[in-house]
């Protein structure tokens, strides 16, 4: 039976984050969020003289739970009204970690497993917020987007109607993708989900179908733009748990890697090597796969248990990132 630490040091010594999933999604590089993030995390130093008028009346508790019915842009502008205002946010034992792990997706979903398999959800589909894992992300059809043109063509309707009634998002500048597609021009995008619900409240539902289907002569363009546009509208999300208070971000095997570079065939319910190499886990997922894991096991031995120096792949040591990005955006 592994104890704490041995399970921290396996996940430590044969584990390791998929960089290049979250680079090819939304994202913002580190450095940006410096010069606001120990104002954001952190109360100021000197003792507040100014109080909150008639809400000190009431218990610390009572303040907490009415900062945590508080949306984050209405908590952002509480906080941002006195010094003491400062102190209670900064106290709750919830927004230190949202704030110092989720500022490219602050408004974390306490959950682990994705809404369309049961792998880890390391992401949100951001017009739906739907957590997601990044296999979904890259090949579910409920996770699919179009552009806001492409979307009036197919349900039939002006783009100034559709621009009424549907939900759109409004992309960023950037490489998206694990291809390292560059998008320069930011467009608006709208998830196929929205469209058919959109549909649906215009129609009805048998004509909102008919009306979906109307315009199925989707160009070759149009599909092979679909997948990329996904990437455009998702972002990488940590889960943090509530109880342990801590941040996770879902984890690789290095031992699949080394299956890979040794010309391995594995036989395991993970599917083929590539596949197994690829998925993503939760800590207590990862360590229940290492059992059954040899290469990662004869990592760990290698290590010596954590205690020493070992040798591992090239791929696992940059995260599965070889492109301009990783030179650009430094995790």
């Amino acid at each position: 039976m592994l104890d704490g630490q041995d399970k921290d040091a396996i996940i430590d010594v044969t584990s390791y984050h998929r960089r290049d999933y979250d680079l090819a999604t939304i994202r913002f590089n580190p450095a940006d969020h410096e010069p606001v993030r120990e104002s954001l995390v952190h109360a100021f130093p000197t003792r507040a003289h100014v109080s909150l008028g008639d809400l000190d009346r009431f218990p610390v508790e009572l303040l907490d739970e009415i900062c945590l019915t508080l949306d984050v842009r209405s908590l952002f502008h509480f906080r941002h009204l006195n010094r003491r205002s400062r102190q209670i946010v900064g106290a709750l034992g919830q927004y230190q970690p949202a704030i110092e792990h989720g500022l490219n997706a602050f408004r974390a979903l306490l959950k682990t497993d994705c809404l369309l398999c049961s792998s880890f959800d390391g992401f949100v589909f951001l017009p739906c917020y739907s957590r997601c894992c990044f296999n979904c992300l890259l090949s579910s059809p409920q996770l699919r987007a179009r552009t806001h043109t492409s979307a009036a063509k197919k349900v039939g309707i002006t783009s100034r109607l559709l621009r009424k009634s549907t939900p759109s998002l409004h992309t960023l500048p950037a490489m998206y993708s694990l291809d390292q597609v560059s998008r320069k021009r930011r467009i608006d995008i709208i998830a196929e989900h929205h469209l058919q619900l959109g549909a649906t409240d215009r129609h009805g539902h048998g004509r909102a179908t008919a009306g979906a289907n109307a315009n199925t002569d989707t160009s070759t363009q149009e599909l092979a733009e679909m997948p990329i546009l996904t990437f455009m509208a998702a972002s990488a999300l940590p889960y943090f748990n509530e109880c342990t208070k801590s941040v996770q971000r879902g984890v690789c095997c290095k031992g699949c890697q080394v299956a890979i570079e040794e010309g391995l065939v594995t036989s395991t319910g993970d599917g083929t090597s590539h596949q197994a190499r690829d998925r993503v886990y939760s800590h207590e997922g990862f360590l229940q796969h290492f059992q059954w894991c040899a290469q990662a096991q004869d990592m760990w031995e290698a290590s010596l248990h954590g205690q020493g120096p070992f040798i591992e792949p090239e791929w696992t040591c940059r995260g599965g990132c070889f492109g301009l990005r990783d030179v650009v955006l430094s995790y």
